[in-house]
């Protein structure tokens, strides 16, 4: 973990960057470097047309518990955290018992 996370004072974290100017200059030489890159083209006429349906109830109910879940990726253990996570998890239960045969 970094220095920061660990409790560590921001200037003495600092200090690991080495002299402010250099590192500016350095950033800046990089930043404003030209990159050799290559550019690739994809003919239109290749692209297959995107398949565009309607959601069952199911998957849509699917669909908002995945756009719900946003930052929850860590699993909680203890306190305000885990209560949500509770609460959350049952609504998302509750909607799928109501789609039994939509798999």
């Amino acid at each position: 973990r970094g220095a920061i996370a660990k409790g560590t004072p921001a200037a003495e974290a600092a200090t690991v960057f080495g002299d402010p100017d250099v590192l500016a200059k350095e950033l800046r030489g990089y930043f404003f470097a030209r990159k050799s890159a290559e550019r690739m083209t994809y003919p239109a006429e290749r692209a297959e047309t995107p398949i565009v349906r309607r959601l069952s109830q199911g998957e849509a109910a699917f669909v908002k518990g995945r756009l719900e879940l946003g930052s929850r990726v860590e699993a909680a253990s203890a306190g305000p955290a885990l209560a949500q996570r509770e609460a959350w998890l049952k609504r998302l239960r509750a909607d799928a018992a109501k789609f039994p045969t939509d798999q």
